[in-house]
């Protein structure tokens, strides 16, 4: 029998915003090759620079690259949280759904 991983709505919301991070931290900064990976159930944004990997929680690395956040393109993400049936103070526990440009 095969159990598979239960990821909460919340976590994939996260991880769909951390998806659109990586895709402005690589246009930004060549150098960086950024990914997003679970460990231990949860979300995390991994980078190399320098041969060096650097691993950061969510709340992590959107404080790392908050200057980038204006940038990225968060509307899948949204679109994702909406259709998880995210609404008004719960959509808004994701704080990058805020910021308008």
């Amino acid at each position: 029998m095969f159990i598979t991983r239960l990821i909460s709505p919340a976590t994939k919301v996260r991880i769909e915003i951390l998806e659109a991070l990586k895709i402005t931290v690589q246009n930004h900064y060549k150098t960086y090759l950024p990914k997003v990976n679970m460990v231990e159930m949860k979300p995390y944004f991994f980078f190399q620079k320098g041969g060096m990997e650097k691993r950061y929680t969510f709340t992590g690395a959107l404080l790392k690259f908050q200057k980038l956040l204006h940038k990225v393109n968060f509307l899948k993400a949204e679109d994702l949280a909406k259709s998880l049936h995210f609404r008004g103070e719960n959509l808004e526990q994701f704080v990058v759904f805020r910021m308008k440009n």
